[in-house]
């Protein structure tokens, strides 16, 4: 028997990975479909296989950049966020920790297999002030209205569920269309 936030978190990310692996498969000629980007996201898919059938999270204690998932209630579709946890996320077991939301910029490149992420430099800061940041995929390119703005407040709600926040100091930032 599965403990439902480990189905919640690792079963969308399963299923990303299945999608991304196709789309990667039906691109011919783009920069960002290589064999070695197909074998990775074929890898961790098999790697979220075995922590579902051993009843463990994704992520488990981990800082650092990962990317998740949520189905969207909109269309029941796996839906692709990125989170950055600090590295004394851990460190102390109570302390609530500001979200920063960040909301890309129009690129018509944009797709969840080609994701925009943030820089080292920008999550290296984020280290050292001690902030959790989270980047919603938000359908690509909607300017976060509509579809992609039920989207960005979904990862917020993601986030307040899985990780330790302070509920005053959620900042909403971006660049471009976000």
């Amino acid at each position: 028997r599965y403990d439902r936030e480990v189905f919640a978190v690792n079963y969308p990310l399963l299923l990303l990975k299945i999608e991304k692996v196709k789309l990667l498969l039906k691109r011919e000629s783009t920069w960002y479909s290589t064999t070695e980007s197909t074998e990775r996201e074929i890898k961790e898919g098999e790697a979220l296989t075995k922590l579902i059938a051993a009843n463990r999270l994704a992520y488990e204690n981990s800082t650092g950049f990962q990317e998740r998932a949520y189905f969207s209630e909109v269309d029941d579709s796996p839906q692709p966020y990125f989170v950055y946890l600090p590295k004394a996320y851990y460190d102390s077991p109570t302390k609530p920790y500001p979200l920063m939301v960040f909301l890309h910029g129009y690129d018509t490149s944009t797709t969840k297999v080609n994701a925009w992420t943030l820089s080292s430099n920008v999550l290296d800061l984020c280290d050292r002030k001690g902030y959790v940041v989270a980047i919603p995929y938000g359908r690509r390119n909607t300017d976060f209205v509509s579809i992609g703005e039920v989207d960005v407040m979904t990862v917020i709600g993601e986030m307040k569920k899985h990780f330790r926040l302070d509920p005053d100091r959620v900042y909403l930032m971006g660049v471009s269309m976000g």
